[in-house]
């Protein structure tokens, strides 16, 4: 039944399109205005269900001008969509007006009219409407940075093309994942899937997916410097656009193509390629695209500091924007024009265009916009002297950046914890093939069975009738000339017959050598007794086995191999098993491969967590400070009195240090997660360490009234790698400063005891609760606490000098006392 409805849709599918073909056919020497005439003079005349799919190819046509006439169009279609009750075109038409909603930033419309398209696709069971409706929804979620939705969205769309086999689907739908990988800079993997595009498109030729994966192909040359690749590449597209005459894709791809040649500094000719885009859109009223191409000549000529100019590419494009109404490219061009006007000199117009695209921005709840918004009105502000508000604007642009951060490093640790999903459909494709071939080596194996069946009956009708044995060699040759390896094998293990394949597997030349011996001759002793005690039995119980097992070759290595055993009983005779035998080394290795690759992956994906969300929140803060003050003393110095210019420097030498020590502790910590800490033991005198780390915070101890007593040796040396040992003693000291209050003493020391070298830091400050003391090292991550003077931290100190002194083969053990004061403990062996 699934096979019957998937070759129905693909029949409705074909007429649709000769449909529309004969249709269309007689106006596409005209412009494309006169085509939309022509389709809307159709409409009067055609019938209802012919109906439907002009008013769709109105709104498809509209959708790259005016976004009311699309939308209008498609909720035509709708209608009488539902009139026929024909729920295929319903499931078109409603991803056509979600799609339109979302562009004019009705966000909560589009969501409700997809989910509907969804909800009727899954009701009447149509997979091409479930496929086209999640890979519109995956445009939605790409639109806006949700990388993440969008994900989960082609996952499912890509499950459907695999659980119903719509082949001629799967291009499309690799063509977006692969562009998903390139837009979160996964190269390699946006690599592969291109190449699988290309595999399926050689097969079965799609031009508008061939010039999608063409362009796909010409960007991540790019990305590798290869750059003559890619520009080939961008003109295969081309090529292929202009033979089949679609003038969108061509108009996309001459864009492409300016782009790469203003990424290389050739604006000349990139002008020429956007003026040829120009051309078609104006031709075929592709009113969005030609705007998009105006932006293009504006960012080239602000490139060559022609800024007249480019104000007044910026201007008409956003004319342009009006009038198609698509709200987030508006937005962005009445910031553009804002800068244009700044960097002019001419401030209020700049002003205004600034602040009208705030209001569009804040009407949308886009974090992205508010913060270009507020960071083009700080520029301006600074242009106008106006440092005050200039900061106040600085700020509002790096707390609304700063939640833009924040909302993409979630969605991409949510995306990468899904692209193991993702994985597993990658080596479902990568065995394409291998299944296909797996199914010949079957059927073999059955033929094969049958074979040996053949020669076992001969060997009874030789003991029975006492023939001669020339017809079970003849039949034998069957097996001989396979490359598969098949023996038969006695209970006790002793080999009764090997072929050729079996012969190979194991290295040897000839067949007497392995008739000598027993199978367990080829293994080790381990493998023998697993055999013996586990596998035996429940084969003679039930017949038959399948597993792996580790077999030896000819010089010594093991390998794994894959059996199939089939127990024979012969009257008089010791029971047998015809055992077939695959070498699984290959796979196998790929196995511990993409093993290793999840766990590799698990890893970065903590480490780009903790990484984006210290950048996002605790990095900012300082830079903040930094910035700030530092235009304040370069601009108003002569303002303000030498204690208070006193003051604005401690904040900017206090801000310094933390973002020193944050990116410091960052640093090694993220080393430390992916295993790239090289550990060098040496001797290293522990005194010099604990001094040299001391005097980094003799200004923070001064600050604080804190006294540091050391009871150290001055020869004491202990063998760790130095480097390592010093960010320890570092972060321990730092820590204790931290949470000692003003009069507080801080007491280090180091000492020999039963062949370890004990190092303790230990403070008089606020301690912690037991549950703490507990939970201090057993967490990757740390919630910060502020400290007595209210500092800050990343909580990556203390996890950082765990994971470093078990590095350098030591322990590190806490006891606090709330109240009381903590100390912590190095335990070194000598």
């Amino acid at each position: 039944m699934i096979m019957i409805n998937v070759r129905t849709k693909v029949v409705r599918q074909l007429i649709r399109y000769i449909l529309i073909f004969l249709l269309f056919y007689p106006f596409i020497v005209f412009s494309r205005n006169n085509i939309t005439d022509s389709i809307k003079q159709k409409i009067s005349t055609c019938s209802e269900q012919e109906k439907i799919l002009l008013l769709q190819d109105l709104s498809i046509h509209y959708s790259k001008s005016y976004m009311d006439s699309a939308l209008f169009f498609a909720q035509e279609a709708y209608a009488l969509s539902q009139k026929l009750a024909d729920v295929e075109n319903e499931i078109i038409c409603l991803n056509l007006i979600g799609d339109y909603y979302g562009v004019v930033g009705k966000t909560y419309n589009s969501e409700e009219t997809m989910q509907l398209a969804l909800n009727l696709a899954k009701q009447s069971n149509d997979h091409y409407g479930l496929i086209n409706t999640y890979i519109k929804r995956g445009e939605y979620y790409s639109a806006r940075y949700n990388y993440n939705n969008e994900l989960e969205m082609l996952d499912s769309a890509w499950f459907f093309v695999n659980k119903y086999n719509i082949i001629e689907q799967t291009p499309l739908v690799l063509n977006y994942i692969g562009n998903l990988y390139y837009k979160i800079k996964e190269y390699s993997q946006a690599k592969y899937y291109a190449d699988l595009v290309s595999l399926f498109l050689d097969k079965m030729p799609n031009s508008e997916n061939r010039i999608s994966n063409l362009i796909l192909k010409a960007r991540l040359s790019f990305v590798d410097k290869e750059y003559s690749k890619s520009l080939m590449y961008f003109k295969q597209a081309l090529k292929t656009s202009q033979q089949i005459g679609d003038m969108y894709m061509e108009q996309m791809t001459y864009r492409h193509i300016a782009g790469y040649y203003i990424d290389v500094n050739d604006y000349p000719v990139a002008d020429k390629y956007i003026d040829s885009a120009i051309v078609i859109c104006e031709k075929m009223n592709y009113t969005i695209q030609q705007s998009t191409l105006l932006t293009y000549k504006a960012h080239i000529d602000w490139l060559k500091s022609d800024y007249k100019s480019t104000l007044e590419y910026n201007k008409k494009a956003l004319s342009l924007r009006k009038e198609s109404k698509h709200i987030f490219a508006i937005c962005s061009s009445l910031f553009n024009i804002g800068g244009n006007y700044t960097l002019l000199g001419e401030y209020d117009s700049a002003k205004y265009y600034i602040n009208k695209g705030l209001e569009i921005a804040a009407s949308e709840h886009n974090h992205s916009q508010l913060s270009r918004g507020y960071g083009k009105l700080s520029e301006l502000n600074e242009k106008m002297g106006d440092y005050k508000e200039a900061l106040k604007n600085n700020n509002l642009y790096n707390a609304y950046l700063d939640s833009v951060l924040s909302i993409k490093s979630s969605e991409k640790i949510l995306l990468y914890s899904n692209l193991y999903q993702s994985e597993r459909e990658k080596r479902l494709l990568e065995n394409y093939e291998l299944e296909r071939k797996n199914k010949n080596i079957l059927l073999l194996s059955l033929f094969i069975i049958v074979a040996i069946t053949l020669i076992l009956m001969l060997f009874r009708l030789n003991y029975i009738r006492k023939k001669s044995v020339a017809e079970i060699v003849k039949l034998s040759k069957v097996i001989q000339t396979t490359k598969q390896a098949v023996a038969i094998i006695e209970t006790t293990g002793r080999l009764l017959y090997v072929n050729k394949g079996l012969i190979n597997m194991l290295g040897y030349n000839d067949f007497d050598y392995l008739l000598e011996n027993d199978i367990y001759h080829f293994m080790g002793e381990n493998e023998k007794q697993r055999i013996k005690t586990t596998i035996l039995p429940v084969m003679i119980e039930k017949g038959e086995w399948f597993g792996e097992i580790v077999l030896t070759k000819n010089g010594g290595r093991s390998f794994v191999a894959e059996l199939t055993a089939s127990m024979i009983k012969e009257k008089g005779k010791n029971d047998m098993f015809v055992v077939l035998f695959n070498d699984i080394s290959i796979r196998k290795k790929q196995e511990l491969e993409i093993r290793e690759s999840r766990e590799s992956l698990r890893k970065t994906v903590n480490t780009q967590d903790k990484m984006f969300s210290i950048i996002a929140h605790d990095l900012i803060g300082p830079f903040n400070s930094i910035i700030g003050f530092s235009k304040i003393l370069s601009k108003d110095f002569n303002k303000y009195s030498d204690n208070e210019l006193k003051r604005f420097a401690g904040i900017i030498e206090i801000s310094t240090k933390s973002i020193f020590d944050l990116l410091s502790n960052l640093l090694h910590w993220s080393r430390s997660q992916l295993g790239k800490i090289e550990v060098i033991k040496e001797k290293t005198n522990v005194m010099s360490v604990v001094k040299e780390n001391i005097g980094i915070y003799d200004q923070t101890l001064l600050k604080k009234d804190i006294k540091v007593i050391d009871n150290i040796s001055e020869d004491l040396e202990v063998m760790v790698d130095a480097s390592t040992f010093s960010i320890v003693i570092r972060n321990l000291i730092s820590n204790a400063i931290k949470f000692t209050k003003s009069g507080g003493e801080i007491t280090i020391t180091a000492i020999k005891e039963a062949g370890s070298s004990i190092i303790k830091v230990a403070d008089t400050g606020v301690g912690m609760e037991k549950e703490k003391v507990d939970a201090l090292f057993k967490n990757t991550f740390n919630e910060s606490q502020p400290g007595t003077d209210n500092e800050k931290g990343t909580g990556l100190g203390l996890s950082l000098c765990y994971e470093l002194v078990n590095l350098n083969g030591g322990t590190l053990e806490v006891d606090s006392e709330v109240g009381k004061g903590t100390v912590f403990t190095i335990k070194l062996k000598d």
